[in-house]
């Protein structure tokens, strides 16, 4: 199946003003003249978010792309922050993430595979940088990934201001959802009044109706 694409452009913070319209990308870390302001954001509305700092915070795994690069996150911390990543979408630590990838040179691809496998991130998308200024060649790679580490971000030309791509339009649409509330009681407030026992139902992915009960630290299913 042939995946739909999308062409995007990414810059810094100085150079957004050079963007052509469109898909965006910029930078959530990074000295003042790289990392994008609110109102950089603002005006791009669903931009990817790239982190390029070394340190792991709750800001920098909020971020769409993993910079690996020097200066950046390094090899050794790749799968610690790729994961943490993960779990922040999982969780819906900032709704709209995307499912969080690892943006590298075309060099560095084989490295960064070998360095997830190891920390046991066995599935990541992937952006890589390859300036061969090609765009149908950009386009197919795109189009045609498989396997665990799928290639959602082809950057292929960099005219001195910004860099052109090709994005996945499934990776940039499938995008974190907020983290529904809490119920009443000890989950909202561990100073709040605990239940002895509880009912939980809803509509499951499978479109029917379920129903479970809590008793003595057990979830039992009643429909």
């Amino acid at each position: 199946m042939t995946i739909q694409t999308i062409q995007g452009y990414d810059a810094t913070h100085a150079n957004i003003g050079h963007l052509p319209k469109g898909q965006a990308g910029g930078y959530i870390t990074g000295s003042p003249d790289v990392q994008w302001t609110d109102a950089d954001w603002a005006s791009h509305p669903g931009a990817v978010r790239i982190d390029q700092s070394p340190v792991i915070t709750a800001v920098d795994v909020r971020c769409d792309m993993v910079d690996l690069e020097k200066g950046a996150v390094t090899l050794a911390e790749l799968a610690e922050v790729v994961r943490d990543a993960q779990q922040a979408y999982n969780t819906g630590l900032r709704p709209g993430q995307r499912w969080p990838g690892v943006y590298c040179s075309r060099a560095m691809v084989a490295a960064a595979h070998n360095a997830l496998a190891a920390g046991g991130v066995l599935s990541c998308p992937f952006g890589i940088a390859d300036w061969n200024n090609n765009l149908a060649a950009a386009r197919t790679e795109v189009e045609e990934t498989n396997g665990p580490y799928p290639i959602v971000w082809r950057q292929y030309a960099n005219d001195g201001t910004y860099d052109a791509g090709v994005f996945s339009v499934p990776w940039l649409a499938a995008v974190s959802a907020a983290r529904p509330p809490a119920p009443p009681g000890q989950w909202l407030n561990g100073r709040a009044w605990h239940w002895s026992s509880a009912f939980a139902c809803g509509i499951g992915d499978d479109g029917k109706y379920h129903m479970f009960h809590l008793t003595g630290g057990t979830w039992e299913k009643l429909i």
